[in-house]
């Protein structure tokens, strides 16, 4: 039986959609190289990881299934449902009436929380480490890629050297700088008004001030805060021992009054647009760290859109996760609905990745990569994109200025298509069906 030769696979970005891709080809036999020009924390459900070695389960223990969800007024108010007692006794925080959640006999797959950095970390080990199957990827740092020759499968580095492959895979982020070159046309990401500040405190901390304690009470807690157009969502990770913290707030509220044209600090603007919270989720905000510059420390992430991309595909390049899809968080607006968000970025770039795996197993030639291309196209822009616009419309303001806010049914139809999803089966279906149609096509020549 012959050998056959691997394919020379070229991925320029390393954040969670580059390396994934740089797991399941290198998985598939193929030599891959991962360049990036630097290295970011994630809700994520699993779905495609079902059939995939690197599963949660198998990457670390890291991975917190939630074990139940509660949501707070900005008073700290908690409201049972009523068939549940009060668990907090004399606690001002309290359950919000309306709160849903999917029964987990609903799902196909799990949803995890993990903090970014940590799966960052698991999925560079697992693309370049020596353990796994092929060949570890090589990952080279301090080189962006500035141009992609899609017909050639060559890339250009800012530095002006050249690469060449069998297969190119763009997966730069939401600022690629290949997208035009790849898509035809120029998309800039727009802000979409709001702004998120994130930070870490550690769970103890929480626990130890008698005001956020409830907020952390149980392990796998997911606390959801609503008030007026903000809104703040805590849940645990680093094995319940990080309490991973976002803040949504209007981008109006990060500048300085006082001074035009200057922002505030980010603690300070987060502080001042939650002015109204109760004392309990004040001190929440109090006891985040100074520093933006440190891993902890509050940092603003401007949410950022982008108008869909006639095509990911062009010859022998691709492109992947962020730079084909920006997605919102889907945590501003809307908040009676339920307890979960979408937060689908990070899992459809992992979708993505694991579409690109099966499409392209060892055997491939070089000259059968533009069509496998466009079978991937056919997998994942779609879907992709129809998981987008859930994004967009779960974020309306609940006044409807953005457009009618969805029904419950609605969102709960929005969550399940997220979840419901097994991209390893929809991609060796669509592979299969294709390979089978050009062996009918052999037959009746």
């Amino acid at each position: 039986m012959a050998e056959h030769r691997p394919l020379k696979v070229l991925i320029a970005g390393a954040g969670i959609g580059g390396l994934a891709a740089a797991i399941a080809l290198r998985q598939q036999g193929h030599v891959v190289e991962v360049r990036h020009s630097r290295f970011h924390l994630t809700m994520t459900n699993t779905s495609s990881f079902s059939k995939d070695p690197a599963s949660p389960a198998k990457l670390a223990p890291q991975f917190i299934l939630p074990q139940i969800s509660r949501r707070f007024s900005s008073d700290l108010v908690w409201i049972p449902k009523p068939t549940e007692p009060r668990r907090i006794a004399d606690s001002p925080c309290l359950m919000h009436p309306g709160s849903l959640a999917l029964p987990r006999r609903m799902m196909r797959n799990d949803w995890f929380f993990i903090q970014r950095a940590g799966l960052h970390r698991m999925l560079k080990d697992a693309a370049t480490g020596p353990e796994g199957k092929g060949t570890a990827a090589a990952l080279n740092t301090g080189c962006s890629v500035t141009n992609v020759d899609c017909s050639t499968g060559t890339i250009t580095l800012e530095d002006g050297r050249t690469f060449s492959g069998d297969l190119v895979i763009v997966a730069d982020g939401v600022h690629s700088q290949s997208r035009r070159t790849i898509s035809g046309v120029e998309r800039t990401p727009f802000s979409a008004g709001k702004c998120c500040y994130r930070w870490l405190v550690p769970t103890e901390i929480v626990k130890s001030d008698p005001g956020t304690r409830p907020l952390v009470e149980r392990p796998g807690l997911f606390v959801d805060i609503e008030g007026d157009d903000k809104r703040i969502v805590i849940y645990p990770c680093g094995n319940n021992t990080i309490t991973n913290c976002l803040a949504f707030v209007s981008m109006e509220d990060m500048w300085d009054p006082e001074k035009p044209g200057a922002m505030k600090t980010a603690k300070e603007a987060m502080i001042a647009a939650y002015s109204n919270l109760s004392d309990g989720f004040r001190r929440l905000l109090e006891i985040a760290p100074d520093g933006s510059e440190s891993d902890s420390g509050v940092k603003p992430w401007p949410l950022l859109d982008m108008a869909q991309l006639p095509t990911w595909i062009n010859g022998r390049a691709a492109l992947l996760g962020d730079a084909a899809h920006p997605f919102l968080p889907s945590s501003s607006g809307n908040f009676g609905l339920t307890v979960a968000d979408l937060g689908q970025g990070g899992a459809i770039a992992v979708e993505d990745a694991v579409s690109l795996g099966v499409l392209l197993p060892l055997g491939t030639s070089p000259s059968e990569v533009p069509a496998r291309l466009e079978l991937y196209q056919q997998c994942r822009k779609e879907r992709a994109e129809r998981v987008q616009e859930h994004t967009r419309i779960r974020g309306r303001h609940p006044d409807g200025s953005e457009g009618p806010p969805p029904s419950t049914e609605e969102y709960m139809g929005f969550i399940q298509h997220a979840i419901m999803h097994d991209e390893w089966k929809h991609s060796t279906d669509v592979l299969n069906n294709y390979l089978a149609a050009q062996e009918q096509g052999k037959a009746r020549i």
